[in-house]
């Protein structure tokens, strides 16, 4: 396949374009090498619009109206999908600027699109104690290669959680991952993990699942996940959600995390 777009190793470079730091981890793990993400622009001494990826995380900046790196971004991004796929058929593309968004929709028009807005939270983990309140007939346990060889109900949906970051649970812990689990007797009710650890900093996913849900699951596990990673040496918590998700966006607030931002966002997903 042959495009004019240009794989950029210059780090110093894509951290200009990019306007590193930035609030995504992700992207901040490819700026540093600790992906094996390729970073394409149109450009490479003057790079004036780039793409790049980790995982379903695509991170478009520059010009939209760029006409030959649009049609570029469809064959890139094409390849990208048949990635994503094996990891599910959606991904979501986080631009610089809301046009990008109805460029993808074009791009992609045979692709469910999800247009909207995305808000992050930051909250620095000094900043706060909590108190434990304890949650009736629900116990919480951290993430462990023990616990996860466990024959629980629900331990797929955990798993999946796990790999929709890295290649395997094993790798997700092997990489200093952590986590919390909310169980009711021997079914998972829910779990709170770490993504795109980044030297002193993380970021949230969390899920409750439909049985389980305004119980105070998510802020408890969030609490104790908190915990967790300050005993660790992690200095800093960063919540990306959807504007809509009002839920995620409460029990954010409810925590005391902080809205820094937000965002355009596009999520497309392939039948």
């Amino acid at each position: 396949m042959i495009t004019m777009l240009h794989e950029l190793r210059n780090f110093e470079i894509a951290r200009e374009i990019f306007k590193s730091p930035t609030i995504h981890l992700a992207l901040e793990r490819i700026l540093a090498g600790k992906t094996v993400s390729p970073i394409y622009v149109d450009d490479i001494k003057n790079p004036k619009v780039a793409i790049t990826w980790e995982n379903k995380r695509v991170f478009i900046y520059g010009d939209p109206e760029n006409q030959t790196f649009r049609k570029d971004i469809n064959m890139i991004l094409d390849q990208q999908y048949f990635v994503a796929y094996l990891r599910g058929p959606t991904f979501v593309a986080y631009p610089d600027r809301g046009e990008w968004t109805k460029v993808l929709k074009e791009i992609f028009y045979d692709a469910k699109a999800e247009i909207g807005f995305r808000e992050y939270y930051g909250f620095n983990l000094d900043d706060k104690k909590w108190e434990s309140e304890p949650v009736n007939d629900y116990e919480f346990v951290e993430v462990s290669k023990q616990f996860i060889m466990k024959p629980l109900e629900n331990m797929e949906l955990l798993l999946e959680e796990m790999r929709s970051e890295t290649d395997s649970p094993d790798d997700f812990l092997n990489r200093e991952h952590f986590g919390i689990v909310a169980l009711k007797r021997k079914k998972v009710a829910g779990f709170c993990l770490s993504e795109y650890n980044f030297q002193d900093k993380f970021e949230v996913g969390i899920e409750v699942l439909p049985n389980h849900q305004k119980q105070g699951l998510a802020t408890e596990m969030t609490k104790k996940l908190v915990k967790l990673a300050a005993s660790k040496g992690y200095k800093h918590l960063g919540w990306h959600c959807w504007s809509k998700n009002k839920a995620s966006i409460a029990t954010a607030q409810k925590i005391g995390l902080k809205k820094i931002t937000e965002y355009p966002a596009c999520s497309l997903t392939f039948t």
